[in-house]
């Protein structure tokens, strides 16, 4: 039962026809147009994969870009390093430690003070213990799939999918 592709039906009122050709109990196909309806439904089956690939690519497409920009800010940001370092040697070797025109001011700041650490060498009077508890997720999904019952854990199913091969 293939229409013209300006006559189309959405996918669900196809599926909800097929649901009605059979009858679920004795599994009987209760129309002659059982065929014609799954061929529908696959013909719309293709349709729709055409469309996820297409925004696959497109996706595809996005990170692309997305990746290209990234590395063109790390590389901005780079030179910004570079023009400033450029700009603090300069201020340095003639002496100034602070440039002001109409637009902007330009000083030269002593850095922050931190702590750097040898953790291999620092005593252990100056060390802090933490410690980090998780549940063991692989070893309670072993144990559910056996039917043990777990206080606070539960196995659930995820949302369905389907692949396209």
């Amino acid at each position: 039962m293939s229409t013209p592709a300006t006559q189309r039906r959405p996918a669900w009122v196809i599926a909800q026809d097929l649901a009605h050709a059979y009858d679920p109990d004795t599994g009987e196909v209760l129309t002659d147009q059982w065929d014609a309806l799954c061929l529908e439904l696959a013909d719309k089956a293709e349709a729709i994969h055409a469309v996820i690939l297409q925004h696959e690519a497109d996706a595809g497409a996005c990170k692309a870009e997305c990746d290209r920009l990234r590395e063109r800010e790390r590389r901005l940001y780079a030179q910004v390093d570079r023009l400033k370092a450029y700009l603090m040697g300069c201020m340095g070797a003639a002496g100034v430690e602070k440039l002001r025109t109409p637009t902007l001011t330009a000083g030269i700041y002593a850095g922050r003070e931190r702590v750097e650490v040898d953790a291999d060498k620092l005593p252990a009077h100056w060390m802090r213990t933490t410690t980090t508890s998780a549940p063991d997720k692989v070893e309670l999904l072993k144990l559910l799939k056996t039917g043990a019952t777990i206080e606070g854990a539960q196995l659930v199913r995820g949302e369905d999918s389907i692949r396209f091969k």
